[in-house]
C-alpha cells in the first residue's frame, strides 16, 4: 500500500504543479497536457456524414501512459480526464436532455478490479454554479471505491455537467485510480479552480 500511496503522491504532486493552461472545445475549454506523463487527444463529429444523426459533439481526452499492475485482474494507477461538449438546433429539450443524461451516465473508471480487490461505489450528488459570468447550475458527482486489501487506498471519479436552455452541454470528468481521499481532494480542488468552464 504505501509504493501505491507513494506513486500517487508522486502523480498527483507533478499535476498539481503543472500547467493547468486550456484549449477551446466547442463553447467551453478543456485542459492542455498538464504534465509530461499526461496524454491528450481530440476528436469530433465527422460532419460530413449525412447518415450520422447524432448531435455536434466534440471531445478532449487525456491519461496518464501506464497502469500497476497489481494481480492478473487488478490494474492502478491511472489518472484520466475527459471533456466532452454537445450541441443541437434538431432536438427538442427532451431528446436533447436524454442524450445528454445517456452520455453523463456511461463514464466508468478504466482501471479493472474484481470484487476481491474492490468496494461498492459510494456516490455524493451535489449541484453547483458552474462559474463566473454564468447563470447555470451544474451537477456533480464524486464517487470513491475502497481497495480491499490496501487499506486508505480508492480509485475516485468525479463527473461535472450543465446543460442550457439552448441546447449546449458540457461535462468534465476525471478518475483517479489508486489514490488517498486527502490526495483526491486536492485534485478537486485545484480542477474545479481551473478554467474549464
Amino acid at each position: 500500500a504505501g509504493q501505491l500511496k507513494d506513486n500517487s503522491a508522486r502523480m498527483i504532486g507533478e499535476m498539481m504543479d503543472g500547467d493547468w493552461s486550456t484549449v477551446p472545445l466547442g463553447g467551453a475549454h478543456a485542459l492542455d497536457e498538464v504534465t509530461g506523463f499526461l496524454r491528450c487527444w481530440g476528436e469530433s463529429k465527422d460532419q460530413s456524414n449525412p447518415v450520422d444523426k447524432q448531435p455536434f459533439w466534440a471531445r478532449r481526452s487525456c491519461q496518464t501512459d501506464h497502469n500497476i499492475f497489481v494481480n492478473r485482474s487488478f490494474s492502478t494507477g491511472k489518472i484520466e480526464l475527459q471533456f466532452f461538449w454537445i450541441e443541437s438546433t434538431d432536438l427538442n429539450s427532451i431528446q436533447f436532455y436524454n442524450y445528454y443524461r445517456s452520455i453523463f451516465e456511461r463514464y466508468r473508471p478504466g482501471n479493472s478490479g474484481t470484487r476481491q480487490d474492490l468496494g461498492n461505489w459510494a456516490c455524493d450528488e451535489n449541484f453547483v454554479e458552474a462559474g463566473a459570468g454564468t447563470d447555470e447550475t451544474t451537477k456533480a458527482v464524486f464517487c470513491a471505491r475502497a481497495y480491499k486489501k490496501y487499506k486508505g487506498l480508492y480509485d475516485v471519479l468525479f463527473l461535472q455537467g450543465s446543460v442550457s436552455a439552448a441546447h449546449q452541454a458540457h461535462m468534465i470528468h476525471f478518475t483517479i485510480a489508486g489514490t488517498t481521499r486527502e490526495l483526491a481532494m486536492q485534485f478537486i480542488g485545484k480542477f474545479m479552480d481551473s478554467s474549464v468552464w
